[in-house]
């Protein structure tokens, strides 16, 4: 649904702000957007902003807990998806299921899980991208720069490790700064064994 006036707003604010938007597409009907670094809670606000000013058909993932009263329409409205980590199919399997019933469905993740600096990234992202046979778009939100862009799209092959993957994705990201530099996390993928929380 186009929301002209909403969109307007969001665009003269990042304007203001002095931020721009690289975007060129979608590869293909359905994947997963990494949203990298998650540094500051201004990375949420910048990047709705980009969403809303060119109506990008994106949608994030949160804790269902957070889609209850009072706050639980307005995270709909905003584009959230509420997952229940409890699922007996698994977060994983839950999150490919509500995906796999839109007609396009495109879901950004931040695989820090947090903005404080951690061991790398929670493998979550991976393993949906697998699950679904779906391309994994690097979005970034560069302060250095001030550039919110999503141009780079990857798949993972049959003949790459998830090693390999990772060290092309930090590639790619190496130029890129977030708010606060010191609190990105490594660009390494951590199972549930190796995460402190």
């Amino acid at each position: 649904m186009s929301h002209p006036i909403r969109r307007r707003m969001a665009a003269a604010a990042l304007r203001l702000l002095g931020w721009r938007i690289e975007f060129h597409g979608w590869p293909a009907p359905r994947g997963v957007v990494v949203a990298y670094p998650h540094t500051s809670n201004w990375d949420f606000m910048f990047g709705l902003l980009a969403i809303w000013s060119i109506e990008l058909d994106v949608k994030f993932i949160g804790k269902h807990t957070l889609f209850r009263w009072p706050f639980g329409a307005i995270m709909r409205a905003w584009g959230g998806m509420p997952i229940d980590r409890r699922s007996p199919q698994g977060a994983i399997g839950a999150l490919a299921e509500l995906i796999r019933s839109e007609p396009s469905c495109w879901v950004a993740i931040a695989p820090e899980g947090t903005r404080r600096l951690t061991p790398g990234w929670r493998s979550g992202f991976y393993h949906l991208a697998r699950e679904l046979d779906a391309p994994i778009g690097l979005g970034v939100i560069d302060y250095g720069s001030r550039q919110i862009i999503l141009k780079r799209f990857i798949r993972l092959g049959t003949e790459s490790t998830p090693a390999e993957t990772m060290a092309e994705i930090a590639r790619y990201y190496a130029p890129f700064r977030g708010r606060k530099p010191g609190a990105a996390s490594p660009i390494r993928l951590i199972e549930r064994g190796e995460r402190k929380d």
